[in-house]
């Protein structure tokens, strides 16, 4: 009985809006083939149709006395033959019929593998040819057999099915006015009539299956209140209809029931799964916690659990959310299988079929994770220890995604690096021990304000590295990405966040394509300096279409240097935050002096090359280089005026004598023989300490 649990964000999605027939937004799904978000192509179905309906069955109200397939069917289950050319890209066979009809007959033959596959069955019965002779490992054997299954499981699931999230192929831009219709159709005192009058539109049984599902999904709530209290429990099918709440029994049970009325062959399915109250790293026993639903169309068994498409709860079970999730629609067995396990294994779906130990020890991954067109997640178990005091996790997608984690529900210990289309997230866990790392991601292009919770992990931590500690005030995504690019930044001089220094001198240059001025910002918890002197330590340059920043740090130790900018023409007076390094210095002799201070006649346009520090050395000759667009004259004031001469390249030069002064400034006049400059750069003169 075990609902989804959402993010803690306390996230929230509209139910499917009621609107005139044909004007449903538009759903759109990721498509198996290219993987993005978009209208799959259709594909005929030429389903043969029963003409004559049965009786009703009877019906218990746990999903655990559910576990023989078949009981509520109404069409007893014909053996149907495995077409290839119907599978390409499944690995799916239909379970056999033992168990699924009181008379059913035995399963057909199982398909033939491919190349690959013959490869990775070698170890097994690959003489068998009916899929209930599949040769079973003794109980011996198979632990030792489990990291090799699942290592074809993986193998095969990346290489067939990561970009196919449903068991056949459909288009859901054509269930759209069906589903319109399916929402609006409201709860009746009988399931025979609501089924009558919800299917009056639906021509195809997949079109009957998709108007119950989106019926189910669309108004029955999940029943906390008899989820905490057994007594209050509805299970039952009318129950369900007039209380509109239910439980994963009463949903799955009323499915199948309004499928029956509809001549659908389904069943009722009982397992353990993933949902609300699983922790990552918990050990299955005992009793399903669990009902899904299995249906049979167009030669071949599909899953679905409308308990979770309806929507999710929090994390105490107190309050449901509804929220729908195509995801669990036709899920292709090869994904549903991440989070729902049947007791009876013949459910699965999938060959060769995986036990419950490596089901336990699977990433944990929701819906969310497939239908925002991630395809892949390293590590790939749930459980993983650090090495060095870290542990990196990649995942990646078809689209443009932003991310966020928690460990432990602390969101300062771990590096996010965004990748095209997804990212790497380096974990260092301030303490040892067992911590609970969750990660959220949402789409960039989508409207939603919040993340979906995609995945979780157990990290295992022994070691502390103590010669790196993140600081205190750092922002992710670190580094430079396409992100940075769609606010202006493009070729970073330094693709990495983390930008090692030992010298204390570093220079980092970004492509500038839109109008922007910028600012920066220099920290460390380790130096103790006013923002004002950090500030002198960052030199920016703006000359044409690129942007630098020269920086000396006036120590050893690990910085975080942010970068801001905003439109010229904005008014606003704060620049948005645009992107962030780590910047790291061991070597303990470095000491720098800041750079000179700048006055407003510095505008965008004027280089410096030298002198770069902002303190000069007494009493010796200083080589000025620098350039300064659209000036007539340009002086250095110390003891005397100093002037200095243009070059053929653009640059003023001369050499300056610090003799006597506390300070030299630099002058600038916008006319020839003008006698009053203003000051762009001040520096000051003593010994450097």
């Amino acid at each position: 009985m075990t609902p989804f649990t959402g993010t803690p964000s306390g996230r929230t999605e509209p139910k499917p809006r009621p609107k005139p027939r044909g004007t449903h937004p538009r759903r759109t799904e990721v498509s198996p083939s290219t993987g993005r978000r978009g209208p799959q192509p259709q594909r005929t179905e030429n389903i043969p149709r029963s003409t004559e309906r049965g009786k009703q069955p009877s019906r218990k109200e746990s999903p655990e006395a559910y576990n023989q397939a078949g009981k509520h069917s109404k069409k007893k289950p014909q053996a149907s033959t495995f077409d290839e050319s119907d599978q390409k890209g499944e690995d799916v066979f239909t379970p056999e019929d033992k168990g699924v009809s009181e008379q059913g007959t035995k399963a057909d033959k199982q398909p033939s593998p491919s190349k690959a596959e013959k490869k990775s069955l070698k170890s097994e019965d690959s003489g068998s040819k009916t899929a209930d002779k599949v040769s079973e490992p003794s109980q011996e054997s198979k632990d030792q057999k489990d990291v090799a299954s699942g290592q074809k499981y993986k193998l095969k699931e990346i290489k067939d099915d990561m970009y196919n999230l449903k068991s056949m192929k459909m288009n859901l831009a054509e269930f759209e006015a069906l589903d319109v219709y399916a929402c609006k159709v409201p709860p009746m005192n009988s399931v025979d009539a609501l089924v009558h009058t919800l299917l009056q539109y639906a021509s195809t049984d997949l079109e009957k299956i998709r108007a119950i599902w989106m019926w189910i999904c669309c108004h029955i709530d999940y029943d906390v209140k008899g989820y905490h209290n057994k007594d209050h429990l509805h299970s039952d099918a009318i129950d369900v209809l007039k209380t509109g709440k239910a439980v994963c029994a009463g949903y799955s049970g009323l499915f199948c029931e309004m499928c029956s009325f509809a001549d659908i062959q389904c069943t009722e399915i009982a397992g353990y799964s993933k949902g609300y109250n699983y922790e990552v790293g918990k050990k299955f026993k005992g009793d399903s916690d669990h009902a899904w639903n299995a249906v049979f169309l167009d030669g071949k068994w599909h899953l679905l659990d409308s308990t979770w498409g309806a929507g999710h709860v929090n994390e105490t079970c107190s309050k449901f959310t509804r929220k729908y999730v195509e995801f669990y629609f036709f899920t292709h067995p090869t994904l549903f299988i991440n989070n729902h396990f049947p007791m009876e294994e013949k459910w699965q779906l999938i060959s060769p079929r995986i036990s419950l130990k490596i089901f336990e020890n699977m990433v944990f991954r929701t819906g969310d994770f497939f239908e925002m067109g991630l395809k892949y997640i390293h590590p790939d178990v749930q459980v993983i220890s650090t090495v060095n005091g870290r542990v990196i996790i990649n995942i990646e997608g078809h689209s443009p995604t932003l991310f966020m984690y928690n460990l432990d529900d602390r969101k300062d210990c771990a590096i996010i690096t965004l990748t095209k289309y997804g990212m790497k997230l380096e974990v260092l866990p301030q303490k040892t021990g067992n911590h609970k790392l969750k990660i959220y991601a949402k789409l960039w292009n989508s409207e939603e304000e919040t993340y979906s919770f995609i995945c979780a992990y157990l990290v295992r931590c022994d070691l502390i590295d103590e010669n790196f500690r993140l600081p205190k005030s750092f922002h992710n995504p670190m580094g430079p990405s396409w992100l940075t690019e769609t606010k202006g930044l493009l070729q970073p001089s330094h693709p990495e966040p983390l930008i090692y220094c030992e010298d204390g001198r570093c220079v980092i240059r970004f492509m500038v394509n839109m109008e922007l001025s910028f600012a920066s910002k220099l920290s460390s918890d380790e130096v103790q300096l006013s923002d004002e002197v950090m500030k002198s330590h960052v030199f920016k340059t703006q000359f044409g279409n690129w942007v630098e920043f020269k920086i000396q740090l006036p120590q050893s130790g690990l910085y975080v240097f942010a970068i801001f900018a905003k439109e010229k023409t904005s008014r606003s007076p704060t620049h948005d935050h645009i992107c962030e390094y780590l910047i790291s210095c061991s070597n303990r002799n470095v000491h720098l002096p800041s750079f000179p201070k700048i006055f407003s006649s510095w505008t965008d346009g004027c280089e410096l090359v030298e002198p770069l520090s902002g303190t000069l050395p007494p009493n010796q000759l200083i080589k000025f280089k620098l350039k300064i667009p659209h000036v007539r004259n340009v002086q250095v004031y110390g003891k005397g005026a100093c002037p200095l001469t243009m070059t053929k390249e653009g640059y003023w030069e001369g050499i300056c004598n610090t003799e006597d002064v506390k300070h030299l400034n630099v002058g600038v006049s916008d006319k020839m023989f003008d006698s009053k400059f203003t000051f762009a750069l001040q520096y000051d003169v003593g010994v450097i300490k």
